[in-house]
């Protein structure tokens, strides 16, 4: 466990506790290969090495711990809690970051999505239905896009894709097509598709 927790230990701190663990056992086998065993010493020490076992498990339990909550802390501060998608501010960040690294050949394309009468679907259909197609928007560029792109909500039924490492069109648009296809949100009675790019 010690071990597993070197690369979040400084290098003080992971000798002076891998010293604590090693330099009484080597006492220990030493002094038993020279003088013989001691009974009120070796309870002694594996009664210290019992202690120091229990308190490296509890250490690590707690940085375990604190790690997952602050993963927990950080995953709902970055992205949106209806969609699972990235929220506006986290998306420009990861938007800044990449146009900050890329090189004079990079190429990248940027796409913005919003839902057609969105205000209208709410007041007809009720919010219910309105949440339901933002999820299942969500959910479709999710499908569409590589894993590598940046996709988030903008905000009410806006959404922006950064396509990456692109060299046109070409690359997305038969996906695009294909998926679009089987997006009939409940416009009017003609059957109009609700979603747009």
């Amino acid at each position: 466990m010690l071990i597993s927790s070197r690369k979040n230990l400084d290098r003080i701190t992971f000798l002076s506790m891998m010293s604590f663990f090693v330099l009484p056992v080597l006492a220990t086998i030493y002094q038993a290969l020279t003088y013989g065993f001691s009974l009120q010493c070796l309870a002694i020490v594996i009664s210290t090495q019992i202690m120091f076992i229990m308190d490296t498990v509890e250490l690590n339990m707690r940085f375990y711990s604190q790690q997952a909550a602050y993963e927990k802390a950080r995953y709902k501060a970055e992205h949106d809690g209806m969609t699972g998608l990235l929220n506006k501010e986290a998306g420009w960040k990861h938007m800044r970051k990449y146009f900050d690294l890329m090189d004079s050949y990079d190429e990248a394309m940027l796409m913005f999505v919003d839902i057609d009468d969105f205000k209208t679907i709410n007041d007809t259909y009720g919010h219910t239905v309105g949440d339901f197609w933002i999820r299942e928007v969500a959910s479709q560029l999710r499908h569409i896009y590589r894993q590598d792109d940046i996709i988030c909500r903008y905000g009410g039924d806006e959404f922006i894709a950064l396509i990456r490492n692109t060299a046109s069109e070409q690359v997305l648009g038969p996906r695009w097509a294909c998926s679009s296809n089987s997006w009939h949100a409940p416009r009017n009675s003609t059957g109009k598709t609700c979603v747009a790019a």
